[in-house]
């Protein structure tokens, strides 16, 4: 049932990437053919784990600003997801930080992605989280174009100190192919902290890649989203 329900799910970048110039100001915009061209690498690559690989290209496609965490470009997500199909239900939340660098608008690549996500099964927002890589709902990961390589964290921390949002919603609803999504999102600010070392799962890229740790306080989305098929 996972497996179906995240697979529904990787469609939406066609059903419902509806998005708004509405960002939360003080980042670098993102135009419409950037977040598509985003969303779409992001979906490629095996780039992100867990549910972050199926919600965070389409949350981040209702965000066009970016802001900026260790070089690269850089946003916060968080998602609070419930998915039926077959008659089954998964749902929960996850809290995410997404940064990536050499975005290519015409071929929609990518040269690196790094990003870090919490899951947890409850149904409400946290407003901070801590996190520690290789252990049960914590998920790091590096993506390298050139070798073709996902590096997965085995080390490090991943913490939200504050996660801040407006209390007025945009709709993002859609439905196509016997899809039917209900979403609304807002925009605002995640502050926290990240660094792991990862190891190659494939690839010919080093056996190893490291990310110091350091702050992070960027530009974010707040999505929450019910897809039933």
């Amino acid at each position: 049932m996972r497996f179906k329900a995240l697979a529904l799910i990787s469609s939406l970048a066609v059903v419902a990437a509806c998005g708004s110039d509405n960002g939360p100001g003080g980042g670098t915009t993102l135009t419409t053919q950037e977040t598509a061209a985003l969303t779409a690498a992001l979906t490629a690559n095996g780039a992100l784990g867990g549910e972050a690989a199926a919600f965070a290209p389409f949350a981040l496609s209702q965000l066009h600003e970016s802001g900026s965490f260790a070089g690269y470009d850089a946003v916060g997500v968080q998602v609070n997801y419930t998915v039926t199909a077959a008659g089954n239900t998964i749902s929960g939340v996850l809290s995410s930080v997404v940064g990536w660098d050499g975005l290519n608008t015409s071929a929609n690549t990518v040269d690196h992605i790094l990003a870090a996500s919490s899951f947890s099964t409850g149904g409400t927002f946290p407003s901070t989280v801590a996190g520690t890589f290789g252990s049960t709902g914590v998920v790091g990961s590096y993506y390298e174009r050139s070798t073709a390589s996902n590096y997965v964290a085995t080390t490090g921390t991943f913490n939200v100190t504050s996660a801040t949002f407006g209390s007025g919603t945009t709709n993002c609803n859609s439905s196509a192919g016997g899809i039917t999504v209900t979403c609304s999102y807002t925009t605002g600010t995640m502050a926290g902290s990240l660094g792991f070392t990862a190891n190659r799962l494939n690839g010919t890229g080093a056996a190893t890649f490291n990310q110091s740790s350091q702050n992070f306080d960027l530009p974010a989305v707040r999505l929450t989203i019910t897809i039933s098929q």
